[in-house]
């Protein structure tokens, strides 16, 4: 276990200081607005400190579907209650209803116009929650929606949605049923109380992407809901000036033979068309790891 200690989170701010706070290069933005509880959203800071391995960066949004300072606590060790939630007594929204599969509650939602100067948005984010890991596969798949332009962003490692049911580790759930484990490689336990949050599992940092037009006004939705019930909360943090249209690297992949060696460039772009090519397909190692930025 940890010492607990409260991430600093600021709740008073509006939509265009959230907008401002998680928009990066490349990017103008226009407008935007908020809907949910005035406690649900907040531009959090010295995260890298006081979450170390949990925020996807030292500042950043937060959305949650209850108290989003209730993300952290203050008094003896980390992660010490066994069901943090705040019934906010929210509604849903269908585009989460529809990821979730069940009726939604407590939606945390922000929204953007933005001109941008590149093709490609990108943006980091890491979902945490309490339903983890006991109610996944339980009815209670509490969800995040991204769409720009009306359309969904997409992972670009890990594949589907980004909510309990689909990333998460095997086992039983709260029902004694077992857990369908789903891109395993992307969750991150905390049963064990060993980071400084009251979430009982987050993600990695995610990338998604989407395409955008160039020049023009285009637009972005970003939400998160509880699943199935009020009671646990979940969050969304996003890093700071990580939604981004100013593309510094992209998600690499290569190759290497069996017994071989092969220097990568973690801040350049390394693809399978530069390196060397064997004859032989069953003595060579693909690999593939997220951009750096």
């Amino acid at each position: 276990m940890v010492q607990a200690t409260k991430l600093p989170v600021d709740t008073s701010v509006n939509a265009m200081q959230l907008a401002e706070e998680m928009f990066g290069r490349g990017v103008t933005l226009v407008s935007a607005s908020y809907t949910g509880n005035s406690a649900s959203k907040g531009i959090y800071s010295n995260g890298e400190a006081v979450s170390p391995g949990v925020v996807p960066a030292d500042g950043g949004i937060i959305l949650s579907t209850g108290r989003a300072d209730a993300f952290t606590n203050d008094s003896g060790e980390a992660n010490h209650a066994g069901g943090t939630g705040s019934n906010m007594s929210g509604a849903g929204h269908a585009r989460l209803d529809d990821i979730a599969g069940v009726g939604t509650r407590d939606a945390a939602i922000i929204q953007a116009t933005f001109i941008p100067e590149g093709s490609t948005l990108t943006m980091q984010l890491v979902f945490s929650s309490e339903e983890y890991p006991e109610y996944a596969n339980a009815g209670f798949n509490d969800a995040v929606g991204i769409f720009v332009n009306g359309v969904r962003a997409e992972l670009t490692i890990g594949s589907g949605d980004i909510s309990i049911d689909n990333i998460t580790q095997g086992g039983t759930n709260h029902d004694g049923d077992p857990i369908t484990p789903s891109n395993e490689n992307l969750y991150v336990d905390n049963t064990g109380d060993q980071y400084n949050t009251e979430m009982d599992g987050f993600t990695v940092t995610l990338t998604l992407k989407a395409p955008v037009t160039p020049g023009v006004e285009n637009t972005i939705w970003i939400g998160i809901a509880d699943a199935g019930d009020s009671a646990y909360d979940s969050n969304l943090l996003i890093a700071a000036d990580s939604v981004q249209t100013e593309v510094i690297a992209y998600d690499d992949n290569d190759e290497m033979e069996r017994n071989s060696s092969l220097t990568l460039d973690v801040l350049g772009n390394d693809t399978a068309a530069r390196a060397q090519r064997w004859s032989s397909p069953r003595s060579t190692a693909r690999m593939s790891w997220p951009a750096t930025a």
